[in-house]
């Protein structure tokens, strides 16, 4: 029974999450006029670590898989991060939740993927 109201709690959460996060992208997407809805972007001038995951979903969606690994090929990632912290008190998913080895290792890929992609993707967009 506590499981489920735990399960329950996180749902609310993370639910409020995305609807903040939608109305995020909407106030960026009209104060800004179509512009870059990236605040670090935004301030910084340099592409954030995520930069090109909306193209690449909106590619994924019409069905251009190629274009959507170009666009960022770690993609795919979010979701599964998502899923795994949903659903972390599950039997299965809690000791991946828990690992260090886990986190750690996805941490070293996405800063390895944006190193990479500031060098090679952006190289106008840094400062070197």
């Amino acid at each position: 029974m506590k499981d489920s109201k735990i399960f329950k709690k996180n749902i609310i959460i993370y639910v409020l999450l995305i609807f903040i996060f939608l109305a995020y992208l909407a106030i960026f997407y009209f104060v800004l006029k179509k512009r870059s809805i990236c605040i670090i972007k935004a301030i910084c001038h340099i592409p954030c670590p995520s930069c090109g995951v909306s193209r690449a979903y909106v590619s994924l969606f019409k069905g251009d898989i190629k274009a959507s690994f170009y666009y960022h090929p770690l993609f795919w990632l979010y979701p599964v991060l998502g899923f795994i912290c949903i659903f972390r008190n599950l039997k299965y998913i809690n000791p991946i939740f828990k690992s260090k080895i886990f986190w750690i290792s996805v941490l070293l890929l996405l800063l390895g993927v944006y190193i990479y992609r500031l060098i090679y993707v952006f190289p106008n967009d840094i400062f070197f």
